[in-house]
């Protein structure tokens, strides 16, 4: 089927087209203020050639602040506080399948790990709980 379909954003075509969604939580017991940023939080989809369009499509708070910009295969978000139980989900429509996606940034006092298994309840939501049509 994929001969067969054409994925198009803003009237040009993607080729071989990949959508990845990150979530990315605040699972520690005390906020990061943005001056313990050493470097900005990047998001790198290894194996796409371009990250065509991205956004936040989930924040809590609701209203928390982001700043984000892509560079090739990478979606880069300022400095800025993050408080327990915080998350940023970015959605990424990618030029080229992202066989992996790694999140980096230099922190004060902290050492990013990613889980195995998720913080919260895998559902669609509000805070990831499973809805009827999940």
């Amino acid at each position: 089927m994929a001969g067969d379909l054409d994925v198009r954003f803003r009237g040009r075509t993607v080729a071989d087209p990949s959508l990845v969604v990150v979530r990315m939580v605040s699972t520690g017991d005390k906020g990061m203020p943005a001056e313990a940023f050493e470097s900005p939080l990047t998001v790198t989809f290894h194996g796409a050639q371009e990250i065509v369009s991205a956004s936040a499509c989930a924040l809590r708070p609701p209203d928390l602040p982001i700043k984000l910009r892509t560079e090739t295969n990478r979606a880069i978000i300022e400095p800025l506080l993050l408080n327990a139980e915080d998350f940023i989900e970015i959605q990424a429509l990618t030029a080229g399948q992202a066989g992996d996606v790694t999140v980096d940034a230099r922190i004060a006092d902290v050492t990013p790990k990613r889980r195995n298994s998720l913080p919260y309840p895998p559902g669609s939501g509000q805070e990831g709980e499973m809805l009827t049509f999940d």
